[in-house]
């Protein structure tokens, strides 16, 4: 179904979040909205990747121990999903608690999104660099179904890729 942003959100602002020592936000690049108001914040350089906050800021509870976090999203029973390299795993969104894991190909997964029916649409933007040879087409669109740990399809295939600005600048300080 689709979800009202007037039921969940009331318009924008800003909202001072709790800080946690130990994993103070350094880089936050995702935000995900729950259904109770609550959202989730994935940050690029915390120790704590992925955290809860409620709708007021207070900080509720983390997801994982670090690690790459790739990307996050919600699932269709409201679980916090984080795309690793090389997993999903998936949290109670509540408390944080470990639901469980699946290990699938290690390749440059960049988003991931739930398919409504318990597995994963899974992108990667580029190829997996210690296998591409610049002349095959590599698919670009993953879909894993529930429960499998290899795609059941390989889609949009493409020979060029999509280089992030972050991987061919640098920062200096001076």
């Amino acid at each position: 179904g689709l979800a009202r942003l007037s039921g969940i959100s009331d318009g924008t602002g800003l909202v001072q979040l709790e800080s946690v020592p130990g994993n103070e936000l350094v880089y936050p690049d995702k935000v995900l909205l729950l259904q109770d108001g609550s959202f989730v914040l994935k940050d690029k350089r915390c120790n704590v990747n992925v955290q809860k906050y409620s709708r007021d800021g207070r900080y509720v509870c983390g997801f994982g121990s670090g690690g790459k976090v790739q990307d996050i999203c919600i699932g269709e029973d409201q679980s916090v999903c984080i795309l690793g390299l090389g997993n999903i795993t998936r949290y109670d969104s509540r408390n944080g608690s470990f639901l469980d894991s699946l290990a699938i190909p290690r390749h440059n997964y960049d988003e991931f999104c739930r398919d409504g029916h318990g597995g994963y649409w899974i992108f990667a933007a580029a190829p997996d660099f210690d296998h591409y040879d610049f002349d095959t087409p590599f698919p670009t669109l993953y879909h894993f179904p529930a429960g499998a740990s290899e795609p059941a399809e390989e889609l949009l295939p493409r020979k060029d890729y999509i280089m992030n600005i972050s991987m061919i600048t640098q920062a200096a300080d001076g």
